[in-house]
C-alpha cells in the first residue's frame, strides 16, 4: 500500500511539472514571438530572439527534469528513510 501511495503522488508531481514546463515554455515563446513582431523589421533581430527562444526552450525542459529528478530521489530517500 505505500509504494501505491509514492508512486500516487510522483505521478500527481510528474504531472505538475509537466505542466508548469508547458507554461515557461508557451510564456517564453509568447514573448519572443511578440518581440519578433515589434522588432522584425530588422532580420538580426529576429534571428537574436528566435536564438533566445531555443535556448530559452531547452532551459525549461532542463529544469523541469532536474525538478523530476529530485522530487524522485527525495521520494526514494524517504522510502528507505520509512523502511528502517
Amino acid at each position: 500500500m505505500t509504494k501505491f501511495k509514492t508512486n500516487k503522488t510522483f505521478k500527481k508531481s510528474h504531472w505538475l511539472i509537466v505542466m508548469l514546463a508547458l507554461f515557461f515554455l508557451t510564456a517564453i515563446g509568447f514573448v519572443a514571438s511578440l518581440m519578433f513582431v515589434l522588432f522584425g523589421s530588422s532580420p538580426h533581430i529576429g534571428i537574436v530572439y528566435a536564438v533566445y527562444t531555443v535556448l530559452g526552450a531547452s532551459g525549461a525542459f532542463m529544469f523541469s527534469l532536474f525538478i523530476l529528478c529530485f522530487v524522485n530521489l527525495l521520494q526514494i530517500v524517504k522510502q528507505k528513510r520509512d523502511e528502517v
